[in-house]
């Protein structure tokens, strides 16, 4: 972080990390005053684990955050550099680099409660450089605690993991139940996140972790009061949840996105994604036209294999950066 604050402000650019870590940048219009109000560019600048050095090969580079997200924060912050040396910039373009995005979204949250709406929002993840990502789903993680005496094992009464084990199945047939002809985008997708058990020597007990990635119709409250009834035993507490959100393919943003592609012979597709991105933090928050947009193959994210291919990232950054001078 430090680093990127100190390379912009080498080019120019006013840059800084906030209270809590993140890189907030503004590239202004090279002729002055601005004639409309400012375009944030939000990325996220921390990866999961697994860090390895990274290698140039067959026009790919391979390493950790090539695609999820470093690959789209460093092709906003060549956009914005490239749309202001070309005199174009209407708009102050603010460059956000998030931290925490991978785990609790605490730079998002911070960035909306402390950063006025903007005219437009882009939000940078691994869409490959002919894609626009209009939705993601909505996510509630939580635990619950089964606890019971502990008895001689020659005895019925269940153990606190066979509660848990029997919850987790119930919860299984209720979503089954929820969704029943839904998939996709419009299902509900539940998760096993981790399960221990222990005991004190009179009582024991069963830990059980869930996720749940919720389509727009079925909010984080809605499932957690279905999830209460559906396994009564156990004391559920919230560690995190995020609505779904979804955006229009119609507005300024998507259209200016479309004509930046024609020139370059791309063929523009739309996604919805089964995952949740800070989107979802900021956008009931600042309410403006949003999509999300960069290089990088989502598909690589996580993974041992992550990679971006650098004609893919060079296309993307020309795409933003006709994006940034005609909206």
């Amino acid at each position: 972080m430090e680093w990127l604050v100190k390379w912009l402000q080498s080019r120019g650019v006013t840059a800084r990390k906030d209270e809590v870590g993140n890189v907030v940048a503004v590239v202004e219009p090279s002729h002055g005053a601005a004639a409309a109000g400012p375009v944030y560019l939000l990325g996220h600048i921390d990866t999961v684990g697994g860090h390895w050095e990274p290698v140039l090969e067959s026009g790919r580079l391979f390493g950790r955050g090539a695609s999820d997200a470093k690959g789209p924060l460093a092709a906003f912050v060549a956009a914005a550099l490239r749309a202001r040396g070309s005199g174009r910039l209407r708009r102050p373009v603010h460059i956000l680099g998030a931290v925490a995005e991978e785990s609790t979204s605490l730079g998002a949250r911070h960035l909306a409660g402390a950063l006025p709406p903007p005219d437009f929002l882009i939000v940078g993840e691994p869409s490959g450089s002919s894609r626009l990502v209009v939705g993601y789903l909505g996510r509630l993680r939580c635990h619950g605690v089964f606890r019971c005496g502990i008895v001689h094992s020659s005895r019925p009464d269940p153990t606190a993991a066979e509660l848990g084990v029997a919850a987790w199945l119930a919860i299984r047939s209720m979503v089954d139940e929820v969704n029943r002809d839904a998939s996709g985008f419009e299902a509900v997708h539940p998760h096993l996140l981790g399960f221990k058990s222990g005991s004190d020597g009179l009582t024991e007990h069963a830990l059980v972790q869930l996720g749940f990635r919720l389509p727009p119709h079925v909010s984080s409250s809605q499932m957690l009061d279905r999830l209460r009834a559906t396994a009564p035993g156990a004391d559920w507490v919230v560690d995190a949840g995020e609505e779904a959100a979804v955006v229009p393919r119609h507005g300024t943003l998507p259209a200016t996105f479309l004509r930046a592609m024609g020139p370059l012979g791309m063929s523009p597709t739309w996604q919805r994604r089964l995952a949740t991105s800070d989107l979802n933090v900021v956008l009931p928050v600042w309410r403006c036209p949003a999509i999300v947009y960069g290089p990088g193959d989502a598909s690589l994210d996580h993974t041992p294999e992550e990679s971006i291919a650098i004609d893919d990232y060079g296309r993307a950054i020309s795409v933003l950066a006709t994006v940034l001078t005609e909206l």
